[in-house]
């Protein structure tokens, strides 16, 4: 190809990677991977480009997945969450959960036990990357998660939030292909390891509740007690201290007030990445004000710049059971 034939490929590679920028506008830089779309907003076409550029995954049906002495997720055999099941394939988090493909599972309700947290204090944490809230007391002076999935009591670790560049997306999970403004982790150890250190290497070590949120136009009042303190922690490894019950009793409530939830088998959606996670996601999501999610996107990282899409890429199903707690409608 001589040298005035290669310029002209060039050219054309240029304009169409410009034509495809220009069509979908101007956005921030993103983690490699990240796929996340605009919750319900974009026409075909558009979301054709998205996942061209920013590589979103394909929600695939499940169809049986294989497991030691299992045939697949219609046999009753298979049994999970009741039944200990190793997979033959990665079981990597998060996932574009389907619901039409989930099975439903008579299972217990699902509870937070408040605990022996009167006077004791959580610390709000900037960990550059994302907002943590944890307790430093032993379990014995923090809140436990029972039921639902959960053969035993769950205690809390802690919390982190995930949200996005814009009001529109910023989970991790996808629920039937769309995403959520913010996702919310709440991370327990399985209280027979007695520590988070020993159980994080269990294979039934850890479960993970999580909550999506949504924009609104009014505050959610519910929250105030760590919105009002994130100002404080704006600058990369700073915190603050408040009431333990007063940054997580938002959470109960979200939970007395929506008993349905999805559960499957899930990692750790950082390093190291372990795969002994029981996800447990609740479908209806809470509500955050414009300004409470700005509030986040105030955060600033390592090198001084805003956090914004921290999280991870969508991973490959792989077949496993996704099972729900109710009947669909």
């Amino acid at each position: 190809m001589n040298r005035v034939h290669s310029w002209i490929v060039v050219f054309t590679i240029v304009a169409c990677v410009g034509y495809l920028e220009a069509s979908i506008g101007e956005r921030p830089y993103r983690p490699e991977g990240d796929e996340n779309d605009k919750r319900g907003l974009l026409d075909n076409t558009l979301k054709q480009r998205l996942k061209y550029l920013y590589g979103i995954s394909q929600a695939g049906p499940i169809h049986s997945f294989q497991s030691s002495g299992t045939a697949g997720l219609g046999n009753s055999k298979c049994g999970w969450p009741m039944t200990s099941v190793t997979f033959n394939h990665p079981i990597q988090s998060p996932i574009d959960l389907i619901t039409s493909k989930a099975v439903t599972m008579n299972l217990p309700t699902l509870d937070i036990i408040k605990g022996n947290t009167d006077g004791v204090l959580a610390k709000l944490y900037n960990s550059g990357h994302t907002v943590y809230v944890y307790i430093e007391e032993d379990s014995f002076f923090r809140p436990h998660l029972i039921g639902g999935p959960l053969k035993t009591k769950y205690i809390f670790e802690q919390m982190h939030f995930h949200w996005g560049s814009e009001d529109i997306w910023g989970s991790e999970h996808f629920i039937d292909g769309e995403s959520f403004a913010v996702e919310i982790h709440a991370v327990h150890y399985n209280s027979k390891y007695n520590t988070y250190k020993n159980a994080s290497s269990q294979p039934d070590g850890l479960a993970v509740l999580t909550i999506f949120a949504e924009a609104h136009t009014a505050d959610n009042e519910k929250l105030n007690p760590l919105y009002h303190l994130l100002p404080n922690v704006t600058k990369a490894k700073s915190s603050v201290e408040l009431p333990s019950w007063d940054a997580l009793k938002w959470v109960a409530s979200a939970l007395s007030t929506n008993h349905e939830y999805y559960t499957y088998p899930g990692s750790l959606t950082t390093e190291p990445y372990t795969e002994n996670v029981i996800f447990i996601l609740l479908p209806k999501p809470i509500t955050l004000s414009v300004a409470q999610l700005s509030a986040f996107r105030n955060i600033h990282g390592d090198n001084d710049h805003r956090v914004t899409d921290n999280k991870r890429q969508l991973q490959p199903l792989h077949n496993r059971p996704i099972v729900r707690s109710f009947n669909m409608d």
